[in-house]
């Protein structure tokens, strides 16, 4: 278990881009060579890949979010005429 749980660590650090040049060479060797951990280290890539889309949509739902609290609410109306102001077109 404990060899799984540092391959899980060294997985993450090699995909984080921060493993040192040498470190990186032997993983890399050992992707080729070992298709037990070549087959991890794409699930934990795709583990990686749904995260940041999971935080990115979180994100954008929090901003909208704000957006919509800020020029649509009444209590927040000078502010949102304020900003537009700024984007009014000049003539």
């Amino acid at each position: 278990m404990r060899t799984s749980l540092n391959d899980i660590r060294e997985t993450e650090r090699y995909l984080g881009n921060e493993l040192p040049p040498e470190d990186k060479l032997v993983f890399e060797a050992r992707l080729l060579t070992e298709p037990t951990l070549r087959a991890n280290t794409f699930v934990q890539y795709r583990i990686r890949a749904l995260i940041r889309l999971y935080h990115r949509k979180k994100m954008k739902d929090s901003i909208e979010s704000i957006h919509q609290r800020m020029f649509n609410d009444p209590a927040e109306k000078t502010f949102a005429l304020q900003v537009h102001q700024y984007f009014k077109p000049t003539t």
